[in-house]
């Protein structure tokens, strides 16, 4: 893996996919099952996001039991990220930070950034924040909103994606070609 945060050609923009009633009933039904969301927290509904940016946990939109991670917990330049059951770890805690051109997605437990190599099908990992292109992200994701997005590096144009549509603990989050398809779509929790 290259782990020289370097950027790629000009990208694409945010498109947004609207939450269907039985996926609505079934991503809060996974959060009440796993304890995620409160009485509180179901009455704010605006969640954290603010001009300073916000923190949230990154559900998938094709599997709602599950949220984005960097694998194992892991505090190392390069490690990579995942999804696997929601389990309140540091880990599965990110940071939407403005930038220039979009967000930095910080990771809580790492301090480190969501970084791509900019190459389609590679696995994002997490890598000191550098200010750098391939570490920042565009996307009109905020938690608690009943709309699914794509979280996209517009430098690459590659989108956050699932990797091969996988609904399993472990399935690597790669960087991918916008396509449509619903492993590139995902809501947030307020954190």
């Amino acid at each position: 893996m290259n782990l020289n945060p370097a950027g790629l050609a000009a990208g694409a923009g945010t498109t947004t996919r609207k939450l269907g009633a039985r996926r609505v009933r079934r991503a809060f039904g996974a959060l009440l099952a796993t304890g995620a969301l409160t009485a509180g927290a179901l009455a704010a509904t605006a969640g954290t996001a603010n001009a300073a940016g916000f923190t949230v946990r990154i559900i998938p939109l094709t599997n709602p039991f599950l949220t984005v991670e960097v694998l194992g917990g892991g505090k190392s330049l390069g490690d990579t990220v995942d999804v696997w059951s929601g389990n309140g770890g540091a880990n599965q805690i990110w940071t939407f930070s403005p930038v220039s051109g979009g967000y930095n997605i910080i990771n809580k437990n790492s301090g480190m950034c969501l970084t791509t190599d900019g190459v389609a099908g590679h696995t994002l990992y997490q890598f000191a924040c550098v200010g750098n292109v391939s570490q920042v992200w565009s996307t009109g994701l905020t938690p608690g909103s009943l709309y699914a997005y794509k979280i996209t590096n517009p430098n690459s144009g590659l989108v956050m994606d699932v990797y091969g549509d996988g609904r399993s603990e472990g399935t690597p989050i790669d960087g991918w070609t916008p396509n449509g398809a619903d492993n590139q779509y995902f809501t947030a929790t307020a954190a």
